[in-house]
């Protein structure tokens, strides 16, 4: 299965709007991280699934753990 940027940014703004159901911030930054990778698939479109998921993985694992660090 090939995903494209169309791809990943419905997958990240569906994770925002689950945000709406979800009191925590978690998913915000999950659903940030996926758009974050469709807007990269514009600029590189050549990237596999596994440097995909890998990037996706790695910033919203960022971004969350910059949010605990904000929070706190």
């Amino acid at each position: 299965m090939e995903l494209v940027y169309w791809h990943w940014i419905v997958i990240g703004i569906g994770l925002v709007l689950v945000e709406l159901i979800i009191p925590s911030f978690t998913a915000l930054w999950f659903g940030l991280g996926a758009i974050s990778v469709g807007l990269l698939l514009v600029i590189s479109p050549e990237l596999s699934l596994t440097l995909q998921i890998s990037c996706w993985a790695g910033v919203s694992t960022g971004l969350t753990l910059m949010w605990f660090k904000v929070l706190k």
